[in-house]
């Protein structure tokens, strides 16, 4: 039989009310709103919620205690994401705006994350 590790990604972005400009640290006239912290706490919630939860199945897959359906799924990880940059620094195009998120998708595609606990 294979067994699986199933991977839940949440993604959300945050302001941030320093800007990386290309060439220095400066502070952007941009003021942080609330539009972000919601879905960052909405996040954190989930988080909290399903820790116990994976953690019980993971126990009871150890043990051998799952269905038929469920056993072929060793682990099933929870992986938090909050990215920056949104805003444009000139223009907003393709190529000048949701720097974090870009950066994001680029690290994603690149690097495998072991799961680690807190």
């Amino acid at each position: 039989m294979t067994v699986n590790i199933i991977q839940i990604t949440l993604k959300t972005r945050y302001v941030n009310a320093t800007v990386l400009c290309p060439t220095h640290v400066c502070l952007s006239k941009f003021l942080g709103a609330t539009d972000s912290a919601a879905p960052c706490a909405m996040m954190l919630d989930i988080a909290e919620t399903l820790d116990p939860l994976l953690d019980d199945r993971h126990k009871r897959w150890e043990e051998g205690l799952l269905d038929d359906d469920d056993e072929s799924i060793a682990d099933i990880t929870l992986q938090l994401v909050f990215f920056d940059g949104e805003e444009a620094f000139h223009d907003w195009t393709d190529t000048d705006s949701i720097y974090g998120a870009r950066s994001v998708v680029q690290l994603s595609n690149r690097n495998a994350y072991e799961p680690h606990d807190f």
